[in-house]
């Protein structure tokens, strides 16, 4: 099983990306389905495995180190593949790349099966929006939400781990203001 490790916004913030979504949905770019069960997040890891107590303890260890913290999100973009997803791109911050540096090497021993895309010297942060577009659909997408999106602040007020593959909450902690 695939696992992976995540930062989820509060109440607000996910309303605002949700709007985008929901506009996507309306001029039917994208379907319901993964973009309604998905909820808003930026993944910070994937690993193809991993002991499922110890994982919870290194998020639970979390709470001591960091708190929660505001992100802009200040552009859009895509990955390069068959069917591409689109995203929101935050604006990497010192506070960001601690996290992540600190959960790469908090799950250290797991880092054979950690997803190349994640790992430190790879990572690009996202926010997906919509998930495997046709090639049609890209320029779809790319203009309603260049229509709409104007750069704004989120706040980081979670951190989840997740069985991948169908998205199903495992463990949430929630960060100290």
């Amino acid at each position: 099983m695939q696992y992976s490790i995540e930062l989820q916004f509060n109440t607000h913030s996910n309303q605002q990306i949700q709007r985008i979504i929901n506009l996507l949905m309306k001029e039917k770019v994208i379907s319901v389905a993964i973009e309604q069960i998905i909820t808003p997040h930026l993944t910070l890891a994937v690993y193809d495995a991993l002991d499922i107590n110890e994982a919870i303890n290194n998020i639970e260890s979390l709470r001591n180190k960091f708190k929660a913290f505001d992100l802009k999100l200040s552009g859009i973009g895509l990955f390069p593949s068959d069917e591409p997803p689109l995203f929101l791109i935050p604006k990497v911050t010192i506070e960001l790349l601690t996290l992540h540096k600190y959960i790469c090497e908090l799950f250290d021993l797991y880092k054979n099966s950690q997803w190349q895309h994640y790992k430190p010297e790879n990572w690009i942060p996202h926010c997906s929006v919509a998930l495997y577009l046709s090639k049609k659909k890209i320029f779809d997408a790319i203009d309603i939400v260049l229509k709409y999106f104007q750069p704004f602040i989120v706040r980081i007020d979670k951190i989840v781990l997740t069985e991948f593959s169908l998205h199903t909450l495992i463990h949430r902690k929630k960060l100290p203001d």
